[in-house]
């Protein structure tokens, strides 16, 4: 993920990377030593519901581009989407194209957006649909409305990206980007 972040994009954002391991890892000196991020280690003790909710805590921005560590970007994205979100003001979420790729690297499914633009209410809800197939590294969210809304929501001990996404889909707005992030 960092890779992806550091060496493949022309604009490099600020980067948190939140820890919640019960032990320290050797290679995150090393990664911290050869890339400019900021480090938070946490209790090793969260929930995953409890470390994406503290994680919409950190950012200091608008937006969280929420990834993990098995997450990639691809090239040149972050210049693409921080030129995008100047005109997404009025959203809660912003929806892109994923594309999973297996150990191997090859592409074993992909989604993208079949609409573009912003819609919010029972038309973001609809158009939102019931699986609508975008997770990390694909969503990024309006930190204020993210935690207006009260964070990610567990369900059986699973952080629900669902809920969350059509609340800020149907309170905020949803705006979709037909392209891979």
């Amino acid at each position: 993920c960092l890779r992806s972040v550091f060496e493949d994009q022309k604009v490099v954002p600020n980067v948190i990377v939140s820890d919640n391991s019960t032990m320290d890892h050797v290679g995150i000196g090393k990664l911290g030593s050869k890339y400019p991020f900021t480090y938070v280690r946490q209790s090793g003790e969260l929930s995953m519901t409890e470390h994406h909710n503290a994680c919409l805590n950190l950012p200091s921005t608008r937006w969280l581009w929420l990834v993990h560590d098995d997450d990639e970007l691809y090239p040149e994205s972050v210049i693409k989407v921080e030129s995008f979100l100047a005109g997404c003001e009025n959203a809660g979420i912003v929806l892109g194209g994923v594309e999973y790729i297996d150990p191997r690297g090859r592409t074993v499914g992909k989604w993208i957006p079949k609409v573009n633009g912003t819609f919010r209410g029972e038309e973001g809800l609809l158009r939102l649909g019931l699986d609508f197939g975008a997770f990390s590294p694909g969503t990024i969210f309006t930190v204020a409305a993210s935690r207006e809304i009260g964070g990610f929501v567990d369900i059986n001990g699973v952080c629900a990206d669902y809920p969350f996404s059509a609340q800020l889909a149907f309170s905020y707005g949803v705006v979709f980007r037909p392209e891979l992030l």
